[in-house]
């Protein structure tokens, strides 16, 4: 019995050393907007996931992922997402953001790749939201299309479907 015990305390260590390995920021200017964030309007809620992963240069950028759902009572159904569950892993997109933080705020290229998505490219800007302090956290994201000519699918959005423009709490 000595010996269960003494196994599962160790593999509950490997695990949350796992997590907490995880979990280490890399770059500190990476903090603030590392995580999960939301937007919700009415009964539809979007979200922006974002981690941090190590570049060529060996420095750390920030990937991220964005899904929307509805809700409905407390029952949360989801939309859209740029990380389908039932996609095989080779087909799957590593991220949908990828960027770096800077002086203006994190920016980097955007590419919209859900199913019934404009698959549109294109550029965004995350900045930090003061409101006051102790108050919930928020960020604002602009996303903007590409300039140029575009050939698509008929039936194909012309323009980005998620939210754009919006400001977001952390979740």
């Amino acid at each position: 019995m000595k010996t269960i015990i003494i196994k599962f305390l160790g593999g509950l260590l490997l695990v949350l050393t796992a997590q907490q390995a995880k979990a280490q920021i890399h770059n500190p200017e990476n903090a603030p907007y590392l995580g999960t964030w939301k937007y919700q309007s009415g009964p539809n809620i979007f979200r922006l996931i974002f981690w941090e992963e190590p570049d060529l240069t060996g420095s750390y950028c920030l990937m991220g992922h964005y899904q929307m759902s509805h809700l409905v009572g407390n029952v949360e159904t989801i939309v859209y997402t740029s990380n389908p569950q039932n996609v095989p892993p080779d087909q799957k997109m590593s991220h949908a953001l990828i960027g770096s933080v800077g002086v203006s705020g994190f920016s980097g290229t955007y590419r919209e790749i859900h199913d019934g998505g404009s698959n549109l490219k294109g550029s965004f800007l995350i900045q930090p939201v003061f409101v006051c302090l102790g108050c919930v956290e928020k960020l604002h994201f602009k996303a903007k299309k590409m300039e140029g000519v575009r050939f698509g699918e008929l039936g194909q959005p012309n323009d980005f479907v998620i939210p754009n423009d919006i400001d977001l709490v952390k979740e």
